[in-house]
């Protein structure tokens, strides 16, 4: 009992380093593992299972500007260290926040968030659209937040607001889809 009330304190450490409001809204079971030798930072899986009412919510800020929101059905997260997280989400919809105001909206059957990477992975065929009235298709597309770049791989087919569309095996964008490069 006592490793996974500690446990669960490296948790809320852990999503508090991260930004100054991470949430989950789920069932969660977290589960420690043994620390390797010479590690202080035991290996956390936790499980979450949402609800239609109450689903998985994961939300990203960076000061206090929201980055993303993430919600899904459900999700297994494995935590390495306070800045080492890997998460799984199924059945996902995220929306990312420009800081112009503009957002990009996409959904697809995974996702992946990796902090230590600073990556958020969508991948089994996703859908997106932004605010701006721009839409792609792929099987996977993959946002780095370091550079606010998206690279789409697989089926691509992106869609202007007047109906103007490019396809291709891969893409690279910023995240408004301003700036889209097709091959």
């Amino acid at each position: 009992m006592t490793r996974l009330c500690t446990g669960a304190l490296f948790v809320v450490i852990l999503l508090t380093a991260c930004s100054s409001q991470n949430t989950q809204t789920a069932q969660s079971n977290a589960t420690a593992t043994p620390a390797a030798s010479g590690t202080t930072f035991p290996k956390l899986r936790i499980q979450s299972k949402g609800s239609a009412s109450q689903p998985v919510r994961i939300v990203q800020q960076v000061g206090n500007r929201k980055v993303y929101e993430l919600i899904a059905r459900s999700s297994d997260s494995t935590l390495q260290s306070q800045t080492n997280s890997k998460g799984v989400f199924h059945q996902t919809h995220i929306t990312f926040f420009n800081s112009d105001g503009s957002t990009l909206s996409g959904a697809a059957p995974i996702a992946t968030i990796d902090t230590a990477t600073e990556t958020v992975t969508l991948q089994g065929g996703v859908h997106a659209h932004s605010s701006d009235g721009v839409a792609f298709d792929c099987d996977q597309v993959q946002y780095d937040r370091r550079s606010g770049q998206l690279l789409g791989t697989g089926n691509v087919h992106v869609v202007n607001p007047s109906g103007e569309a490019l396809t291709g095996s891969s893409f690279r964008s910023d995240l408004r889809l301003a700036h889209v490069h097709v091959e």
